[in-house]
């Protein structure tokens, strides 16, 4: 904190599953914590951000901002604040911008909403976030859209790209302990995604492109670790191009950064990302990334240098991209060392959260 006095912060998610943003809060509450300021989660009860912040220390409130109409949840949560326990609240979805804006205006905080999303925010949230007092979009792609899309004024969005804990992604240093589990060959390569099995990951380009290099690269396993309503749909398709053994679907995985860290490459296929978390986990492990050309993905890799762009929605694309990584090695290795320094210089948690600190303490301060 630098000698500055202790922050007051409810961080708050109406979501009931696991996703970028929930992974973005409990990592942010936690290290907040860590350095001294006064944290609190409000979120829905059963809820996997309350299963989360459990390990952490952080209190778990059950007055979650349930939904951009409830104003009922709006006044349960404006209760909480006029007790004085918090003086800024900070929200991350859309749908829960009005209740979250609501609630800090009748209790007299600050109120700051993160954009994770590049699709168009709805008037309804539009006219909420125009009432906050900070709007940090994840990247710059992200504000560009918010700005042209809105009527939000130009200094009310600012980005702060988030961060990660670098001692949590350490590359690899020895023999596989993880891909065996999976009867993987220690001599296979192996590339994989790390995604939640919905449409717009684009899983299914990337199965049709594993079967094109089937074709070249016989050796090579790709695994897709994650689970989403997709999944059977995801594994049919698989079987129908002769996938059966070449490519896994794991479903969710406790510890997925095990299996990404043993990873040859790494593919984001999605095109519309705001902005990867999975990107930035690949990189600080030294995996080359294979991303769509397109969305937060711009920001977050540098062509030939960190990693390989393809041509979104086109397997033939992926296919040629997956073979340069594994036709030239020796490339693929300086990437990945490319991709670690980029994250130590761009993207630490340490540095996102001195950012997000002096947002809060400017907001406070004045």
């Amino acid at each position: 904190m630098t000698g500055r006095r202790a922050l007051r912060v409810l961080l708050a998610t109406g979501e009931r599953v696991h996703g970028g943003a929930e992974s973005f809060t409990v990592r942010v509450a936690g290290s907040l914590a860590e350095r001294g300021h006064h944290v609190s989660c409000a979120g829905r009860t059963g809820s996997w951000i309350e299963r989360a912040v459990a390990g952490t220390g952080v209190p778990f409130l059950p007055v979650a901002p349930r939904g951009s109409v409830s104003f009922v949840a709006a006044i349960r949560l404006a209760r909480r604040l006029r007790t004085g326990q918090f003086e800024l609240i900070h929200a991350h979805k859309a749908k829960e911008y009005m209740p979250v804006v609501i609630a800090a205006r009748l209790a007299g905080c600050k109120v700051v909403l993160s954009r994770h999303d590049l699709f168009p925010m709805s008037q309804y949230a539009a006219l909420a976030a125009s009432h906050a007092d900070r709007i940090l979009a994840v990247s710059n792609i992200v504000r560009d859209a918010l700005l042209a899309t809105t009527h939000l004024p130009g200094d009310l969005v600012h980005t702060l790209y988030p961060g990660i804990k670098l001692d949590g992604y350490r590359p690899l240093d020895g023999a596989r302990q993880a891909l065996p589990t999976l009867n993987i060959l220690p001599e296979s390569p192996v590339i994989g995604m790390v995604n939640r099995l919905v449409s717009a990951k684009r899983i299914d380009t990337f199965i049709r492109a594993a079967a094109l290099v089937k074709e070249t690269h016989p050796r090579v396993r790709f695994l897709v670790v994650g689970d989403g309503p997709e999944r059977q749909a995801l594994q049919d398709l698989a079987n129908s191009l002769g996938l059966s053994d070449g490519l896994q679907l794991t479903g969710f995985v406790d510890d997925s950064v095990a299996l990404l860290r043993e990873f040859d490459a790494f593919v984001a296929g999605g095109e519309s990302e705001a902005f990867s978390y999975s990107i930035q986990e690949a990189m600080a492990c030294k995996i080359p990334v294979i991303a769509a050309q397109g969305g937060g993905n711009l920001e977050a890799i540098s062509d030939g240098q960190t990693g390989v762009f393809f041509t979104p929605r086109d397997e033939r694309s992926l296919a040629n991209a997956m073979r340069r990584i594994l036709d030239r090695p020796e490339d693929a290795q300086e990437m990945g060392i490319a991709g670690r320094k980029r994250v130590e210089v761009s993207f630490t948690l340490d540095g996102m959260l001195d950012r997000l600190e002096e947002v809060y303490y400017n907001l406070l301060e004045r």
